[in-house]
């Protein structure tokens, strides 16, 4: 896999943990996890906010994040890098770099990266 390109491993601003205590982390000190062959960048960690959580994705040439729902929140993703295809509730669009996808609760998404050399890099933001 491709490394994280160097602008998007930059600082985060001041964000509010619980309690009001200041969390401040580089992209390159957060928990990371690997899913479907996927890594994940625990940006903003759920457990950290009352009801917010960030997350990086970082999805090889071919690969994807397979379908799936969220009953008890609703998501964005914003495409950062690359591109891809986006398939939300049967309805597919392709997504590109400075996007913004709305994910309401329940509905069945993925996002599949075609590119045979890129990775696509998304944030989902998701509201709990």
């Amino acid at each position: 896999m491709a490394p994280v390109p160097s602008e998007i491993l930059r600082e985060l601003g001041p964000l509010r943990l619980k309690g009001g205590k200041m969390y401040i982390k580089k992209f390159t000190e957060v928990e990371k996890e690997i899913h479907d062959g996927n890594t994940y960048y625990r940006v903003l960690p759920r457990k950290a906010t009352e009801k917010l959580e960030i997350c990086m994705v970082c999805v090889p040439p071919g690969s994807k994040v397979p379908a799936h729902t969220h009953n008890d929140h609703e998501q964005a993703y914003i495409i950062l890098q690359g591109s891809g295809v986006m398939r939300i509730n049967g309805e597919e669009r392709m997504v590109t770099a400075n996007t913004v996808v709305y994910i309401p609760k329940n509905a069945e998404h993925e996002i599949t990266n075609h590119d045979k050399h890129n990775q696509l890099i998304y944030l989902f933001v998701a509201n709990w």
